[in-house]
């Protein structure tokens, strides 16, 4: 009997610790896992319609790469830890105590009354619903949004919140929503150009068909915070366009082009952008300039050129042979420090290199200060030099660097 009591006894201390853990955690991270999945679904909605528009031909490879790059970014700033858990609440812990006294009371009591051998035998356990494959669903992006603005209404004060809660009806193109869910943002943080520039985005889509002042005069305010903010820049130059304020579009438009990598599809989107202002002015008898651009320079983990090869070696260059473009460190360990892999094929290209190139987390580019930068034509695939691989390097060039000039123009012996 004695062993029976201390074995209810353990059982009754394990029911405990499954009931009251979650009680004591639950308020502490309910908040913040909910706003996590409904960030990752939401985002994984868009990486649906990126594909599918992929697959569909209405974007090429290059767009493609770009467009997921940036959700994922936008999902790495938007989904983080949160610093400072709220406390668990008086109530919480109230329920907590009582549970922790009341299980193990009502249990012993129950079984003095009811107990008798039969109870002993196991119960079937209610079936759980099929569990679903983990697809996030409209319907489920839906619910997740309105349970996130349902708690909103409790917590009117939560600016982040109401800021993720617009974004999400951006996606879901709910825009008298979302603008009123950045309006109650821009109330919390009046000073925040990026808010202020999504907020202008919202109410220009409530008019798409007519100029919205109220668009205007948001994305103006965000401007004067934040003159190089690249949102506001591409909605008050889309707003410039609609105003026939063409020298305006031309000077934002330069400044965010100057902002984007130098080829990429967006700097040729923005670039035909100003050229289409120019040409209307010119329509209209004005005479805008030419801007004069400064290209962004590179970042100080990144090194940028451009590699060729000699017209001596192309004749020992297959179209199956692959390019590999890397980094050394002029002084230290011959690890590469970043390395790129493509076909060979694709000579002449440019090229960056950056520390998510790199091959160990120690060992990245940003840690040194000068590199030689070095292209070699393999005919194996082999990562490692082969004879009969065709080679160049560059000058030492400090960390940093654009428009460096590569020349395979060397055979590995």
């Amino acid at each position: 009997m004695i062993a029976f009591w201390i074995i209810c006894g353990i059982l009754i201390l394990v029911a405990l610790l499954f009931v009251l853990t979650p009680l004591l955690r639950r308020e502490q991270h309910a908040e913040s896992v909910e706003r996590s999945r409904l960030n990752v679904s939401l985002y994984q909605q868009q990486l649906s319609e990126l594909d599918a528009d992929h697959q569909n031909g209405l974007m090429n490879d290059v767009q493609y790469e770009e467009g997921k790059k940036e959700i994922q970014k936008r999902l790495l700033e938007d989904v983080s830890d949160e610093e400072n858990p709220p406390a668990r609440s008086a109530a919480g812990k109230k329920t907590a105590l009582f549970l922790g006294i009341a299980i193990p009371t009502l249990a012993v009591l129950l079984y003095l009354q009811l107990g008798h051998p039969k109870f002993l035998a196991p119960q079937q356990a209610p079936q759980e619903p099929a569990a679903d494959n983990g697809q996030i669903t409209p319907q489920k992006v839906e619910n997740m949004v309105a349970r996130l603005a349902a708690k909103l209404q409790k917590n009117p004060t939560d600016a982040e919140g109401w800021t993720m809660l617009g974004r999400s009806y951006m996606v879901l193109k709910r825009f008298p929503d979302a603008a009123d869910a950045f309006d109650h943002a821009s109330k919390l943080l009046p000073n925040d150009a990026q808010l202020l520039a999504e907020y202008g985005e919202s109410e220009m889509m409530l008019t798409p068909r007519q100029l919205s002042p109220k668009a205007v005069e948001l994305t103006n305010r965000a401007l004067k915070i934040d003159p190089n903010n690249p949102k506001a820049l591409t909605i008050g130059g889309a707003l410039a366009f609609e105003q026939h304020d063409y020298k305006r579009v031309v000077d934002l438009w330069s400044n965010l082009f100057s902002q984007l990598e130098p080829g990429s599809e967006d700097a040729k989107a923005v670039m035909s952008g100003i050229e289409g202002a120019r040409a209307a002015a010119k329509a209209q008898g004005q005479f805008i300039p030419e801007p004069k651009i400064k290209q962004a320079a590179a970042a100080p983990g990144t090194v940028s050129g451009s590699v060729t090869l000699s017209p001596e070696l192309q004749s020992k260059a297959g179209v199956d042979d692959t390019l590999y473009i890397f980094a050394q460190a002029v002084s230290g360990p011959r690890m590469p420090l970043a390395v790129l892999k493509i076909p060979a094929k694709e000579l002449p290209l440019k090229f960056s290199l950056d520390d998510t190139l790199a091959m160990a987390p120690m060992m990245k580019l940003s840690n040194f200060k000068t590199v030689i930068v070095g292209a070699r034509i393999s005919k194996s695939g082999n990562a490692m030099p082969q004879k009969g691989d065709l080679v160049g390097f560059s000058h030492p060039v400090q960390v940093g660097s654009s428009d460096i000039r590569i020349t395979i123009d060397k055979t590995v012996p």
